[in-house]
């Protein structure tokens, strides 16, 4: 209870970066509320993601190569999950039934929310990830879409998940070499 208690404080913080940004973006900037909430999502994920490792699954602790994996299938699972829903939410409810962009986003949060606190705490702070764990993108598209299909075509997600994996670890040691930790 103490771990989901945390997840929902930490997800409404991230709630409150999102909708925050999606105003600002849709009321002062005038971007289209589906591109305000793809955008309102990312920084979301950051934040979440941040705060989850640092305090919700803090006693999971993920370093060096594993704490870029689990940045990686955070961004691939609760992130792409949360942008679709907010996309969906943005082009159904915004462009099609007329509401407020922030409302529409803030439905999308919590339609979005149980899903994506299973598959963090299954697939990205899951027990037993040691420091050399890599993120694995079979298991997950296959845990997401029920399919044997869909995980077949892991092989794609490995290759993209690669190349975001090789710019994270530039970032991290960027980052680590002058000794900033998040």
């Amino acid at each position: 209870m103490r771990r989901l208690t945390r997840y929902l404080v930490v997800s409404a913080t991230g709630a409150v970066v999102q909708l925050a940004l999606v105003w600002v973006l849709t009321a002062i900037e005038r971007l289209p509320a589906s591109m305000a909430a793809v955008l309102g999502v990312a920084a979301a994920v950051l934040h979440n993601f941040l705060w989850h490792r640092r305090w919700t699954w803090g006693d999971r602790p993920l370093r060096g190569r594993a704490a870029v994996d689990a940045l990686v299938a955070y961004a691939l699972s609760n992130g792409v999950i949360s942008a679709l829903g907010n996309l969906v939410a943005a082009v159904v409810l915004v462009d099609w039934g007329g509401w407020h962009p922030v409302a529409a986003c803030g439905l999308a949060i919590a339609a979005c929310g149980a899903i994506n606190f299973w598959i963090a705490d299954r697939r990205v702070w899951r027990r037993g990830n040691l420091p050399s764990a890599s993120f694995d993108a079979y298991s997950t598209l296959r845990a997401l879409s029920g399919s044997t299909r869909a995980a077949r075509n892991a092989g794609t997600a490995a290759a993209v998940q690669a190349t975001t994996r090789r710019t994270a670890v530039a970032v991290a040691n960027v980052v680590g070499s002058r000794g900033d930790r998040p």
